[in-house]
């Protein structure tokens, strides 16, 4: 029972979440879009609860190929492979919203473990 309460809970605040956040969606889309080698999003995987994988979602901050540049999996400070726009979504952490989608589609949970 806990567990449904919670994943209803997960669903309801997810999808208000979403709609409440789409004017900063849209723009960070269209401008990820025409900018950042047109990159909008960054999938990563991850390991969840039972060791479920999953695709984590976030908005691209970083050059396409990356991982084959500099530092590979490592972002330092002042990283050159940091987008202009990525380094204000990091600062501000924009860059995380897409993570909603996750808690939209059970990959992870608002609390607790992925």
């Amino acid at each position: 029972m806990y567990n449904l309460l919670k994943r209803i809970l997960d669903i309801i605040i997810s999808l208000i979440s979403l709609i409440i956040l789409m004017p900063v969606f849209i723009p960070t889309a269209i401008i990820l879009r025409f900018t950042a080698e047109g990159e909008v999003f960054y999938f990563q995987e991850r390991i969840g609860i039972n060791n479920s994988k999953f695709m984590i979602w976030k908005f691209a901050t970083m050059l396409k190929d990356s991982m084959n540049m500099g530092s590979g999996t490592i972002t330092l400070q002042n990283d050159f492979r940091v987008t202009t726009i990525g380094k204000f979504l990091r600062k501000t952490k924009i860059n995380e919203l897409p993570q909603i989608i996750n808690i939209l589609k059970g990959d992870i949970s608002l609390v607790g473990p992925r």
